[in-house]
């Protein structure tokens, strides 16, 4: 990809690396499978975002923010069904 926007350009060189293979996000970050789910407690917040915290079998633990909208100006098409679907699926585990 090439961005021609000189302003963007120079924010994200400073940062940026070449990728000279493909590559697996396992190769750069844990992967976990919704087997591995140990515990999931699920709990809306004061914006009506859910936060869950998942502890998986090996004793990884994550947080994650699913938030009301999602897009500049809630943007994101079928972002509250797909958030529906995520807490439907942790709450079973």
């Amino acid at each position: 990809m090439e961005i021609t926007d000189p302003e963007l350009a120079a924010d994200i060189m400073p940062v940026a690396t070449d990728v000279e293979s493909p590559f697996n996000a396992s190769d750069i970050l844990p992967v976990y499978q919704l087997s591995q789910v140990e515990e999931c407690n699920i709990k809306k917040n004061w914006i009506g975002a859910y936060v869950c915290e998942i502890t998986f079998g090996n004793g990884d633990y994550v947080k994650v923010l699913l938030p009301p909208l999602a897009g500049l100006f809630g943007g994101m098409p079928r972002h509250k069904t797909y958030r529906e679907a995520i807490v439907k699926l942790l709450t079973e585990k």
